[in-house]
């Protein structure tokens, strides 16, 4: 035989059955909405970068022509996704959120395979320190990078001197792709091999 469940003001006999009513605190209201609407925001960021850069290609948005983004985002998709860059990492530079999202959108890169290079090996270096005087360490740093990070597609910005010089001093880690005139970035694939782990460790430790 199933009980119901019996609600009781008290444990004493007699008493008449009562509901139970749960109180809600007034506090646990206020979180609820604002988590909703914290969460809501976020959710947001994206639809509003695509209706305020893509929506209306053809009008310039806060990184230039719309339609050009659009269009370089697809050659950037289309070189990534030929054999031997598919799969792996692509680097792109941390300033162009508008061409990340349109790689995703146009260009069919998850965005789990993009690297930003605000970490590459160049991002805090101590006052006065330049790849030029420390060629043999930074060279290293920028092969463990590379290989830590399964790069095999690199967006180089044309203000990126250390990047270009990384190209300058290794022109055989590197193979000419393309470029992206809006944009203003050159695209190279990565043919170095990866460096071992433990000398990866030791270059980073013996590193500023």
């Amino acid at each position: 035989m199933k009980l119901l469940p019996r609600l009781l003001a008290d444990e004493e006999e007699g008493d008449e059955p009562q509901s139970q009513v749960e109180v809600v605190k007034p506090e646990a209201h206020r979180h609820f909405w604002a988590w909703t609407a914290t969460l809501a925001a976020v959710a947001a960021v994206p639809r509003l970068l695509y209706m305020f850069v893509f929506s209306n290609p053809e009008n310039p948005g806060p990184y230039g022509d719309g339609q050009a983004t659009v269009e370089e985002s697809k050659q950037l998709g289309g070189w990534y996704n030929e054999p031997g860059y598919n799969g792996h990492a692509l680097a792109v530079p941390p300033d162009r959120p508008d061409i990340r999202y349109g790689l995703a959108l146009y260009g069919h890169v998850a965005g789990r395979h993009l690297v930003s290079e605000m970490y590459d090996p160049f991002a805090y270096p101590p006052s006065g320190y330049r790849y030029e005087d420390h060629e043999v360490a930074v060279s290293m740093l920028v092969r463990c990078w590379l290989g830590t990070n399964d790069i095999r597609l690199i967006a180089i910005p044309a203000g990126d001197a250390d990047l270009t010089t990384a190209l300058q001093v290794h022109p055989d880690w590197f193979i000419d792709v393309g470029e992206l005139p809006q944009a203003g970035w050159k695209i190279v694939g990565v043919t170095v091999r990866p460096v071992p782990a433990a000398e990866c460790q030791a270059a980073r430790s013996a590193s500023p």
